[in-house]
This record gives structure tokens, C-alpha cells and sequence, in this order.
């Protein structure tokens, strides 16, 4: 058995919402995603945190470090459910992208702006509430193949649940073999999100009611 922790894990999550958006091929009905076998101790507390942030409406920010976007990335989501949004920002100056993934009241749109220029914005059908996320929608599959621990901690401010994710012993890895992280508060809010040389860091949360603009495109949606 090989635990591409990296590859298949926490990571491609994190590169696929942070450089290209969500993937499209994903689909799903926004429920709370479940392994086929009752998972025990800390990855079934993994699994059960993730469930609950499926009816929590908040708005959180992250600080984003992969060597492959350089310095200053940033991430920021949104849930409203329904609703969702998620945008990330890399670069300066002339190379600076913007993305912005989104469930809008009329469906699901992917837009994007360069430098300065304006946004231009499109349908985006794969989009869904599983999928506008930091943390991978498969990663409760493959728990069962991982050994998880848990510890608490405290990111910008917020009591969390931190679980290691690393191979079982005897089993190969490919690509970086240090573990994986996914730190979430009580509710199931994402606060650090960390594989190989990737991480996302929580700097700031806010629950409660967002606003109906959060989740308006930034320009009109073309065909």
C-alpha cells in the first residue's frame, strides 16, 4: 500500500482551491462527507469536526505559504449555507492573480483578475459546498490507512483540535514524507491546514450572518 500523503491528500486540496480554483470534476451534494467503516478515536473526532461545519456561517482569512506562489499569498473564506466563497490572491505588483471561487443565490462562478486588470467571471458547474473548501473532501476516505493523534492548540486566538496525519509504519510514501495537519475549532472551521512545504495559517475569524454582497460576483457572469 502507498500513502501518498501529500499528492493525493491534504496538499491537493490546498493546490487545487489555491491554484486553480476548486476542481470542477468534483460533484456532491454539499452533505457532510463519510467513510464507509465508523472511524474511532482521533479520526473518527477528525471526521465528526468536519461534519460540523456544514451549517456554520462564517468568514475566515489565511496566510498562505508554498514556495511555488511566493510570498504573500493569501486565502479568505466565506460559508452562508447555501452560499460560499472562496478567494486567494498570489504575487505583487504586475504578477499579482486573484480568484475568487463562489455559490452564489444564482449558481456556482469561478472568476479571475490579473495586475490590475478587471475580473471576468463564468459559470462554474462542479462547484458545490464539499468542494469550495481548504480541507480535501476525500480526506475522510483515507483516514483509515493513516495513523491520526491529536493535540489542542490555539491559532489567532481560537481554541483548536490539531490532528497528525503520517503513514502507518511499513508503508511508503511518496513525495514529502513529513506529516500532514488540519487544525479546526469546535465547529469545524479549517484554522491551519498543513502538508510538506504548503500551510495555511487562520489570522482572522468572524462567525455569524454574512452579508447577501459577499456572495455577488465582482463582474457580470458571461456564457
Amino acid at each position: 500500500m502507498v500513502v501518498a500523503l501529500v499528492v493525493v491528500g491534504i496538499a491537493a486540496a490546498v493546490l487545487l482551491t489555491l491554484r486553480a480554483g476548486t476542481d470542477d470534476s468534483a460533484s456532491g451534494d454539499g452533505s457532510p462527507v463519510t467513510t464507509a467503516a465508523a472511524l474511532e478515536g482521533p479520526a473518527g473526532e477528525l471526521v465528526g469536526l468536519l461534519a460540523n461545519s456544514g451549517a456554520v456561517n462564517f468568514d475566515v482569512a489565511y496566510t498562505v505559504s508554498d514556495p511555488a506562489r511566493g510570498a504573500g499569498a493569501t486565502a479568505h473564506l466565506w460559508r452562508r449555507p447555501p452560499l460560499a466563497r472562496l478567494d486567494t490572491q498570489s504575487g505583487t505588483g504586475d504578477s499579482v492573480r486573484r480568484d475568487s471561487s463562489m455559490l452564489t443565490a444564482s449558481g456556482p462562478v469561478r472568476c479571475s483578475s490579473l495586475a490590475t486588470g478587471p475580473w471576468t467571471c463564468a459559470p462554474s458547474p462542479g462547484l458545490d459546498l464539499r468542494t469550495l473548501s481548504v480541507v480535501p473532501p476525500a480526506l475522510a476516505a483515507q483516514l483509515g490507512g493513516l495513523d491520526v493523534s491529536v493535540a489542542d492548540a490555539t491559532v489567532a486566538g481560537e481554541e483548536v483540535r490539531c490532528f497528525t496525519l503520517a503513514p502507518r509504519p511499513g508503508t511508503s510514501v511518496s513525495g514529502d514524507s513529513r506529516p500532514g495537519e488540519v487544525c479546526l475549532t469546535p465547529d469545524g472551521i479549517p484554522a491551519r491546514v498543513a502538508a510538506g512545504a504548503t500551510r495555511l495559517e487562520m489570522t482572522s475569524l468572524q462567525r455569524g450572518r454574512m452579508p447577501d454582497e459577499v456572495f455577488e460576483p465582482p463582474a457580470p457572469v458571461g456564457g
